[in-house]
């Protein structure tokens, strides 16, 4: 999908082990993977999670999953991250990193799953919203997509990606001006973001044609 973007902010802060979180790296299934660098680690949110050995465990299987994952072995990433999740599953990033490397993996529906269990374990969680929505709207539930973006949205309305993704969906659907707007919202955020122009000069390029077909 031309335009789109499945990155996300930074992780929750906090104390313990340092997690990779895919999520909130801008580092995802549709962007290119050159240019890695530590910045995408990120602490885990020990927000009502009781640190224990087996958690501190899911946590290391988490980092190998998700550099398994950044070095194009997505298969053992999953492995990693069943792991993880075996031993903490409720570990909202972890089910968020396993949703990535199963779309890459074409397990589509297994990857809606486990966005869903990260949102069941933190509603505000913007980047699960931000990754179902993708899923939904590949798998054409439009709807059902913006309604995740704009969730998304709620919790930051300053989240470039969400921003980005729901303009390429307006834009779908007809609604040009909204579309237009979540562009501005995105490229306020962020004016160097190469994806936020890229959809700006779609939208408008689809505007055009409309009116002049008009």
């Amino acid at each position: 999908m031309q335009g789109r973007d499945v990155g996300g902010g930074g992780g929750g802060g906090g104390s313990g082990p340092k997690a990779f979180d895919l999520n909130g790296s801008g580092i995802g299934l549709d962007v290119s993977l050159q240019g890695i660098n530590m910045a995408i680690v990120s602490s885990v949110d020990w927000q009502g999670i009781q640190q224990s050995d087996d958690f501190n465990l899911s946590v290391q299987y988490n980092n190998a999953g998700a550099m398994c994952y950044m070095h194009g072995d997505a298969a053992r990433a999953v492995a990693n991250y069943n792991q993880a999740l075996r031993l903490a599953p409720d570990y909202k990033e972890a089910h968020c990193n396993m949703g990535v490397a199963l779309r890459s993996l074409k397990r589509h529906e297994e990857a809606c799953l486990h966005f869903q269990e990260a949102l069941r374990v933190d509603p505000r969680y913007k980047q699960a919203h931000n990754y179902l929505g993708l899923a939904l709207e590949r798998d054409g539930e439009l709807d059902q997509a913006i309604r995740h973006y704009r969730a998304a949205l709620a919790v930051d309305p300053e989240y470039k990606q969400a921003n980005n993704n729901v303009a390429s969906a307006l834009q779908r659907k007809g609604d040009f001006k909204g579309a237009i707007s979540h562009c501005h919202r995105a490229l306020r955020a962020d004016p160097y973001y190469v994806e936020g122009h890229n959809t700006m000069g779609l939208v408008l390029q689809k505007k055009g044609s409309l009116d002049a077909a008009m």
